[in-house]
């Protein structure tokens, strides 16, 4: 089998609120910054960075023969051996309350951008990630376990 990449970005409330909070960001630094010294432009860009990238967040998990891979904002990834999964299901649905990034979720390390996820089992602990289609991701790891 090929291996298949699933991606979820940011969306819904949580998308909203970044971007206000994004816009609020760039309208209160720009023009502290229009006459400042080198240091204060340097941090209200990398202020103004960090604010997109997670305005931009994303999971992504890549399901390949031999495992698992989720990442999120592309620093924190978490492999999964096929050997260790022992179940996959749909997760549960998260959204403002549960934030976005790497989060714990009912008790499960969780990377999450707010909506459907898959949960997936590995014994007695679980992890759970954001997917598009969960029903859909469930389904190719599962065909892999067989």
């Amino acid at each position: 089998m090929s291996d298949n990449v699933y991606v979820r970005y940011l969306n819904g409330p949580l998308r909203w609120l970044g971007i206000i909070v994004g816009i609020a960001v760039v309208a209160a630094l720009v023009p502290t910054m229009t006459d400042s010294n080198w240091v204060a432009i340097l941090f209200g860009a990398l202020v103004i960075a960090a604010t997109l990238a997670c305005i931009a967040m994303r999971v992504k998990l890549v399901v390949r023969d031999d495992g698992v891979t989720a990442s999120v904002l592309g620093v924190f990834k978490k492999t999964m051996s096929l050997d260790d999964i022992t179940g996959v299901s749909v997760g549960p649905e998260t959204g403002l309350k549960e934030g976005a990034g790497p989060r714990v979720v009912d008790g499960s390390g969780a990377y999450i951008v707010s909506g459907p996820t898959v949960r997936i089992e590995q014994g007695a602990s679980s992890f759970i990630a954001s997917a598009k289609n969960p029903e859909e991701v469930a389904a190719d790891i599962q065909s892999r376990l067989s």
